[in-house]
C-alpha cells in the first residue's frame, strides 16, 4: 500500500502540472521533472516486465518534457496529442491487420504438405474418403 500511495502521489502532482493553463515557467518544469524522475523510480523497482516503459510513460519522458523546455507548455500538448495517438494507432492497426501474415502461411503450407508423413493419416483420409462417395441407393 506504501507503494501505491507514494506513486499515486507524485502521479497527482504530474497531473496537476500536465492540466494547468499556465506557462510553465522553469520552476514548474523543474517540478515536473522531480515528480517524473520519483514516480519512475518507484515504478521501476516494482515492475517485472522486461519493457517497464509504456507508450504514455515513453511521451511524457522524450517528448512533453523536451518540448515543455523549448515551447514552454506542456498542457494542450499533453490533452491533445497523448490521447489522439490511440486514434492513430487504431488506425495504423487496421490497416495492418489486412495484410497477411506470411510466416502464418508458411507454416500452414509446411503442414499442409507433410500431413503423409503422420501415421495413421492416410488410414483417415480414406474412411473421410469412402464416407463422401454415394453409393447409388
Amino acid at each position: 500500500m506504501d507503494w501505491w500511495q507514494e506513486c499515486a502521489l507524485h502521479l497527482h502532482e504530474i497531473g496537476m502540472l500536465l492540466n494547468s493553463q499556465n506557462k510553465m515557467t522553469p520552476v514548474c518544469l523543474a517540478k515536473l521533472k522531480y515528480h517524473t524522475v520519483f514516480f519512475l523510480a518507484r515504478w521501476l523497482r516494482m515492475c517485472t516486465t522486461d519493457n517497464a516503459l509504456y507508450w504514455k510513460l515513453h511521451v511524457l519522458l522524450c517528448c512533453l518534457i523536451p518540448f515543455g523546455e523549448e515551447s514552454g507548455m506542456v498542457s494542450r500538448p499533453s490533452a491533445q496529442g497523448m490521447e489522439n495517438s490511440y486514434f492513430w494507432m487504431n488506425h495504423h492497426k487496421r490497416i495492418f491487420n489486412r495484410i497477411v501474415n506470411t510466416k502464418n502461411r508458411v507454416i500452414k503450407m509446411t503442414h499442409r504438405r507433410q500431413i503423409f508423413m503422420l501415421n495413421g493419416v492416410e488410414d483417415r483420409l480414406s474412411v473421410v474418403k469412402d464416407a463422401t462417395v454415394r453409393t447409388g441407393a
